[in-house]
Protein backbone atom coordinates (compact mmCIF):
# COMPACT_ATOMS: atom_id res chain seq x y z
CA UNK A 1 0.00 0.00 0.00
CA UNK A 2 1.22 3.07 -0.78
CA UNK A 3 2.85 5.71 1.94
CA UNK A 4 5.24 8.77 1.90
CA UNK A 5 6.93 10.11 4.75
CA UNK A 6 5.47 13.71 5.20
CA UNK A 7 7.31 15.81 7.96
CA UNK A 8 7.09 13.39 10.87
CA UNK A 9 4.76 10.86 9.73
CA UNK A 10 4.07 7.81 7.22
CA UNK A 11 0.83 8.60 5.08
CA UNK A 12 -1.29 6.53 3.32
CA UNK A 13 -2.91 7.68 0.12
CA UNK A 14 -4.37 5.59 -2.45
CA UNK A 15 -5.07 6.84 -6.28
CA UNK A 16 -7.27 5.50 -8.48
CA UNK A 17 -8.67 6.68 -12.13
CA UNK A 18 -7.09 8.98 -14.61
CA UNK A 19 -7.62 12.59 -16.02
CA UNK A 20 -7.64 15.36 -14.56
CA UNK A 21 -6.54 15.24 -10.31
CA UNK A 22 -9.17 15.32 -7.75
CA UNK A 23 -8.23 15.35 -4.06
CA UNK A 24 -10.53 14.02 -1.62
CA UNK A 25 -9.91 14.78 1.87
CA UNK A 26 -12.04 14.12 4.87
CA UNK A 27 -13.04 15.70 7.88
CA UNK A 28 -10.56 15.92 10.63
CA UNK A 29 -10.29 11.94 12.80
CA UNK A 30 -11.91 10.28 9.04
CA UNK A 31 -9.95 7.86 6.79
CA UNK A 32 -10.85 7.25 3.24
CA UNK A 33 -13.31 4.27 4.34
CA UNK A 34 -15.73 7.12 4.57
CA UNK A 35 -15.75 7.70 0.93
CA UNK A 36 -17.02 4.27 -0.16
CA UNK A 37 -18.17 4.12 -3.87
CA UNK A 38 -17.78 7.67 -4.04
CA UNK A 39 -13.98 6.70 -5.26
CA UNK A 40 -14.95 4.09 -7.62
CA UNK A 41 -18.00 6.55 -9.29
CA UNK A 42 -15.26 9.46 -9.33
CA UNK A 43 -12.20 7.70 -11.13
CA UNK A 44 -14.22 6.97 -14.01
CA UNK A 45 -13.71 10.32 -15.10
CA UNK A 46 -10.90 11.89 -12.55
CA UNK A 47 -7.28 10.89 -11.23
CA UNK A 48 -8.66 10.65 -7.67
CA UNK A 49 -5.99 11.00 -4.52
CA UNK A 50 -7.57 9.99 -1.49
CA UNK A 51 -4.92 10.11 1.36
CA UNK A 52 -5.82 9.30 4.89
CA UNK A 53 -6.02 11.81 7.57
CA UNK A 54 -3.15 12.35 10.29
CA UNK A 55 -3.93 9.94 13.07
CA UNK A 56 -6.89 8.06 11.22
CA UNK A 57 -6.76 4.56 8.64
CA UNK A 58 -3.48 3.81 8.15
CA UNK A 59 -1.82 6.80 8.56
CA UNK A 60 0.41 7.36 11.55
CA UNK A 61 0.04 9.49 14.11
CA UNK A 62 2.17 12.62 15.19
CA UNK A 63 3.88 12.34 18.73
CA UNK A 64 2.40 15.98 19.89
CA UNK A 65 -1.60 17.24 19.80
CA UNK A 66 -3.27 16.82 16.53
CA UNK A 67 -4.29 20.40 16.17
CA UNK A 68 -0.66 21.76 16.14
CA UNK A 69 -0.01 19.65 13.24
CA UNK A 70 -2.98 20.01 11.30
CA UNK A 71 -1.57 23.06 9.34
CA UNK A 72 1.21 20.25 7.65
CA UNK A 73 -1.61 18.92 5.69
CA UNK A 74 -1.93 21.66 4.05
CA UNK A 75 1.74 23.09 4.06
CA UNK A 76 3.90 24.01 1.10
CA UNK A 77 6.42 20.60 2.44
CA UNK A 78 3.63 18.85 2.72
CA UNK A 79 3.10 19.18 -1.65
CA UNK A 80 6.09 19.38 -2.12
CA UNK A 81 8.15 16.52 -4.10
CA UNK A 82 8.62 14.14 -0.81
CA UNK A 83 4.73 13.99 -0.35
CA UNK A 84 1.42 13.69 -1.88
CA UNK A 85 0.96 13.97 -5.16
CA UNK A 86 -0.19 17.42 -5.87
CA UNK A 87 -2.57 18.78 -8.40
CA UNK A 88 0.87 20.55 -10.20
CA UNK A 89 2.59 16.64 -10.24
CA UNK A 90 -0.37 14.63 -11.48
CA UNK A 91 -1.05 16.02 -14.59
Amino acid sequence: MPTEHVNDIQMYYEIHGEGEPLVLIGGLGTDISEWGDLIRWLAQHYRVIAPDNRGAGRTEKPDRPLLKSTPLLTSPKARGKKALPSCTTCR
